[in-house]
Protein backbone atom coordinates (compact mmCIF):
# COMPACT_ATOMS: atom_id res chain seq x y z
CA UNK A 1 0.00 0.00 0.00
CA UNK A 2 2.93 2.31 0.62
CA UNK A 3 4.07 2.28 -3.01
CA UNK A 4 0.56 3.18 -4.23
CA UNK A 5 0.31 6.07 -1.80
CA UNK A 6 3.81 7.25 -2.76
CA UNK A 7 2.76 7.16 -6.41
CA UNK A 8 -0.28 9.37 -5.71
CA UNK A 9 1.79 11.82 -3.66
CA UNK A 10 4.44 12.05 -6.39
CA UNK A 11 1.83 12.45 -9.11
CA UNK A 12 0.13 15.21 -7.11
CA UNK A 13 3.48 16.92 -6.61
CA UNK A 14 4.10 16.70 -10.34
CA UNK A 15 0.85 18.53 -11.06
CA UNK A 16 1.74 21.18 -8.48
CA UNK A 17 5.04 21.61 -10.31
CA UNK A 18 3.20 21.90 -13.64
CA UNK A 19 0.98 24.60 -12.14
CA UNK A 20 4.04 26.54 -10.99
CA UNK A 21 5.66 26.12 -14.38
CA UNK A 22 2.47 27.35 -16.05
CA UNK A 23 2.67 30.61 -14.12
CA UNK A 24 6.08 31.24 -15.66
CA UNK A 25 5.29 30.04 -19.18
CA UNK A 26 1.85 31.50 -19.94
CA UNK A 27 1.45 34.85 -21.64
CA UNK A 28 -1.19 36.73 -19.69
CA UNK A 29 -3.04 36.66 -16.40
CA UNK A 30 -6.06 34.78 -17.75
CA UNK A 31 -3.98 31.92 -19.14
CA UNK A 32 -2.00 31.72 -15.90
CA UNK A 33 -5.14 31.53 -13.80
CA UNK A 34 -6.57 28.76 -15.96
CA UNK A 35 -3.42 26.65 -15.80
CA UNK A 36 -2.90 27.07 -12.07
CA UNK A 37 -6.56 26.50 -11.27
CA UNK A 38 -6.79 23.21 -13.13
CA UNK A 39 -3.37 21.76 -12.35
CA UNK A 40 -3.36 22.70 -8.68
CA UNK A 41 -6.84 21.25 -8.14
CA UNK A 42 -5.85 17.94 -9.72
CA UNK A 43 -2.56 18.00 -7.82
CA UNK A 44 -4.36 18.55 -4.52
CA UNK A 45 -6.77 15.67 -5.17
CA UNK A 46 -3.96 13.26 -5.97
CA UNK A 47 -1.81 14.49 -3.09
CA UNK A 48 -4.62 14.16 -0.53
CA UNK A 49 -5.58 10.70 -1.82
CA UNK A 50 -1.97 9.64 -1.41
CA UNK A 51 -1.91 10.97 2.15
CA UNK A 52 -5.17 9.17 2.93
CA UNK A 53 -3.68 5.91 1.66
CA UNK A 54 -0.61 6.48 3.83
CA UNK A 55 -2.82 6.40 6.90
CA UNK A 56 -3.32 10.07 7.71
CA UNK A 57 -6.61 11.12 9.28
CA UNK A 58 -9.12 10.71 6.41
CA UNK A 59 -11.73 13.00 8.01
CA UNK A 60 -9.39 15.95 8.22
CA UNK A 61 -8.07 15.39 4.71
CA UNK A 62 -11.58 14.99 3.33
CA UNK A 63 -12.55 18.29 4.92
CA UNK A 64 -9.46 19.99 3.47
CA UNK A 65 -10.15 18.51 0.06
CA UNK A 66 -13.77 19.68 0.14
CA UNK A 67 -12.65 23.15 1.24
CA UNK A 68 -10.10 23.26 -1.58
CA UNK A 69 -12.71 22.15 -4.13
CA UNK A 70 -15.12 24.84 -3.02
CA UNK A 71 -12.70 27.74 -2.69
CA UNK A 72 -10.08 27.08 -5.42
CA UNK A 73 -12.27 27.42 -8.51
CA UNK A 74 -14.30 30.20 -6.90
CA UNK A 75 -11.21 32.29 -6.19
CA UNK A 76 -9.85 31.68 -9.70
CA UNK A 77 -13.18 32.75 -11.20
CA UNK A 78 -13.38 35.89 -9.10
CA UNK A 79 -9.80 36.88 -9.88
CA UNK A 80 -10.35 36.33 -13.60
CA UNK A 81 -13.61 38.25 -13.56
CA UNK A 82 -12.05 41.16 -11.69
CA UNK A 83 -9.12 41.30 -14.09
CA UNK A 84 -11.44 41.15 -17.09
CA UNK A 85 -13.65 43.95 -15.79
CA UNK A 86 -10.68 46.13 -14.89
CA UNK A 87 -9.41 45.71 -18.47
CA UNK A 88 -6.34 43.67 -17.65
CA UNK A 89 -3.82 43.05 -20.41
CA UNK A 90 -4.86 40.23 -22.75
CA UNK A 91 -2.42 38.40 -25.00
CA UNK A 92 -3.02 38.31 -28.75
CA UNK A 93 -3.21 34.51 -28.50
CA UNK A 94 -6.18 34.63 -26.13
CA UNK A 95 -9.52 34.16 -27.87
CA UNK A 96 -12.34 36.38 -26.61
CA UNK A 97 -16.05 36.01 -27.08
CA UNK A 98 -17.15 39.05 -29.14
CA UNK A 99 -20.42 39.23 -27.17
CA UNK A 100 -18.62 40.02 -23.92
CA UNK A 101 -18.35 43.64 -22.85
CA UNK A 102 -15.43 44.87 -20.81
CA UNK A 103 -16.69 47.52 -18.43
Amino acid sequence: MSSISDFFVLLGSFFFFCAALGVVRMGDFFQRIQVTGLASTLGAVLFFVGLMLKGANPWKLSFLLLFFFLTGPLVAHLLGRGAFRSKGRISNKTALDPRLKRR
